[in-house]
């Protein structure tokens, strides 16, 4: 009895610190720091004045009223991106296969406004964020999520007409997996010790 006692306490010391909570980020350098090893599309060096055809992307589809890359330097905004050239429009994005963490910058117009975004789970609301963005000259509201399961699509919208959905610097993928705190190791490692003591008793 006491041998399965102290396996289970084992397997629980271990399981239990790696338990992921889903989570919402509104600040990038704490999400890009958290959420290694994703895939980060910028949107550069494809269009090279006003708005261009959105290309291939690997593990991505992009669709939406009239999806387009559109370049910053026109538009004076600091950097290329993917926007919706309609007014009141959206962008659906789909991943294949499905991630676990997504984050990007978000505008919706050249004045600022509102947007809202989802992401889902085939059909399944996963979540729902309404944020107030920036104009494009800056292009600094940050959003992201991570630890929210599977993430099949999201879709992001603007809450008014003649304001735009624009993202930029998209990052998303399987984030790397976490690694067991030093003090969880060693109460892994002081558990398994007394259970080997345990058998080698009970051996004699």
């Amino acid at each position: 009895m006491k041998t399965r006692i102290l396996g289970l306490l084992a397997v629980g010391l271990l399981a239990g610190p790696m338990t992921a909570t889903a989570a919402f980020y509104s600040d990038e350098a704490t999400f890009t720091s958290t959420y290694s090893g994703l895939t980060l599309l910028d949107f550069e060096g494809i269009c090279s004045g006003g708005t261009c055809a959105v290309p291939s992307f690997a593990g991505l589809a992009i669709s939406g009223l009239s999806p387009v890359i559109a370049d910053g330097p026109t538009y004076g905004a600091p950097s290329d991106w993917l926007a919706d050239n309609n007014y009141g429009g959206f962008l659906d994005l789909s991943f294949s296969p499905a991630i676990d963490a997504v984050g990007f910058r978000v505008s919706s117009g050249f004045g600022g406004g509102r947007a809202v975004v989802n992401l889902y789970d085939g059909m399944d609301l996963l979540d729902s964020q309404t944020v107030t963005t920036t104009a494009l000259s800056s292009f600094s509201t940050f959003v992201g999520w991570g630890d929210l399961g599977s993430i099949s699509n999201l879709r992001m919208s603007v809450t008014s007409e003649g304001n735009f959905a624009n993202i930029d610097d998209l990052r998303f993928g399987t984030a790397a997996a976490a690694v067991p705190e030093p003090g969880t190791l060693a109460l892994l490692g002081f558990g398994l010790a007394v259970l080997g003591f345990m058998r080698r008793r009970k051996a004699h």
